[in-house]
């Protein structure tokens, strides 16, 4: 499923655009011409733009092709080639993903750093230790 986005103005109402830059442009357009009389409108913050982001999208199932040669087939009785049915399924939220793969590497990278720093306390630790034998 392709990315849309959409813009949001109180005065003309929600749009669809098929990118991000024509949907800024919308939303900028719309605060270009809000102010009336030099005053703001009440609803100005209202006014953005954003992703869509599907919970769920439509999924033919229940695909079922005509068999002309049986007479008791429904499908070909009714002059169809197929019949078949839509259901919605979820989308992955990749939001959602995202936020939980970059949980992991920052935890991670959070060890990792904790590693380095035990890592170079050992070296101050053992520096400290040879200096001391050579006084």
């Amino acid at each position: 499923m392709a990315d849309k986005f959409y813009s949001y103005d109180p005065e003309d109402g929600l749009e669809l655009h098929d990118t991000s830059g024509e949907a800024e442009r919308a939303s900028k357009y719309a605060l270009d011409h809000a102010m009336d009389d030099g005053h703001w409108p009440e609803n100005v913050a209202d006014i953005s733009y954003g992703r869509l982001v599907p919970l769920a999208e439509c999924v033919q199932s229940n695909y079922e092709k005509a068999d002309p040669s049986n007479p008791e087939c429904e499908i070909a009785k009714r002059g169809w080639d197929y019949r078949c049915d839509y259901t919605l399924h979820p989308v992955p939220d990749e939001l959602a993903l995202l936020r939980a793969e970059n949980a992991k590497l920052k935890e991670a990278w959070i060890k990792a750093n904790a590693r380095v720093v035990e890592l170079e306390r050992q070296e101050r630790e053992r520096d400290e230790y040879i200096e001391s034998c050579l006084l």
